[in-house]
């Protein structure tokens, strides 16, 4: 089965490389690193600046839909921490990945039309042979 693609392009990403060599410290000032034999799995950390929430039945434009929290939400109950999908990163390019916490939906903005402000989220990638 083909995995989903992840289409919400309107946010930021955090990578952060995992500390995956094992160093020796042998005095006077030497240290030894093993090289890892492992493939780097990054983490990555999504913040979205708004999202919002739309009136049920309303036809939502294609920029609607991409920062629909209805759709976001919907997307996450499909995968939630168990299923992996397709995030295309900015740097590194498309990427296995499944949400790595549960996802966490702020209060919305008081008189800010169904805006949700500071959405942030965690992705794990999957190691590749592992």
């Amino acid at each position: 089965m083909a995995l989903q693609t992840f289409n919400f392009p309107y946010h930021s990403v955090q990578t952060e490389y995992p500390n995956r060599g094992l160093s020796v410290a042998l005095g006077g000032g030497w240290e030894y690193t093993v090289k890892p034999n492992t493939p780097i799995a990054v983490d990555l950390t999504l913040t979205f600046a708004a999202m919002k929430r739309f009136d049920e039945g309303l036809v939502l434009t294609d920029r609607q839909e991409d920062i629909s929290l209805a759709r976001l939400e919907t997307f996450y109950r499909e995968h939630e921490m168990h299923e992996y999908f397709l995030y295309e990163h900015p740097n590194l390019g498309n990427m296995v990945v499944k949400f790595s916490a549960p996802l966490v939906v702020p209060p919305g903005t008081i008189g800010g039309d169904g805006a949700v402000l500071n959405l942030t989220f965690r992705l794990k990638q999957r190691s590749i042979g592992y």
